[in-house]
């Protein structure tokens, strides 16, 4: 060994080990959280949009679409003239509780018009709002539940 030099010793099976304990109390902790996210999002979009957003045919509402994973669903209600009321429930049980990530996408052509304010009836940015709101009420959620620890 040159002079100067040290030597350094580690177990790395051990560290790994340790980081994938680590790793795996994470992953549990965090199982549902997604689904939990998705749900409060949909809701908002679907069941309570924020004031003023078009629901005359109800297309728009309708068009919002979850699926597990990366890969959204752009799935369009078409052009009925009035649809059913949206049924958020039907959204979130597309989920298991066990995905690491969903999305949620709109199929409606119109649906970015819309959300920059070519509706008289739609707020400038309501999908923005929507998603705010849902995500507020899982930020409360946990921040109430780490409090009560």
């Amino acid at each position: 060994m040159p002079q100067g030099s040290a030597r350094v010793v580690t177990n790395i099976a051990k560290v790994l080990r340790e980081l994938q304990s680590e790793a795996d109390v994470i992953e549990e902790a965090s199982t549902g959280m997604v689904k939990q996210a998705t749900a409060h999002i949909i809701y908002e979009l679907q069941d309570m949009p924020p004031a003023g957003t078009p629901r005359l045919t109800r297309r728009a509402v309708n068009g919002w679409n979850v699926s597990p994973g990366n890969i959204p669903d752009f799935r369009d209600p078409g052009y009925a003239l009035l649809h059913d009321e949206p049924d958020p429930e039907r959204e979130i049980a597309k989920l298991d509780g066990k995905e690491h990530s969903a999305t949620i996408a709109n199929g409606v052509p119109y649906i970015g018009s819309l959300e920059f304010g070519s509706s008289r009836q739609a707020p400038n940015n309501f999908v923005r709002i929507a998603i705010a709101r849902g995500l507020s009420y899982l930020d409360f959620k946990t921040s109430l539940r780490s409090r009560m620890r």
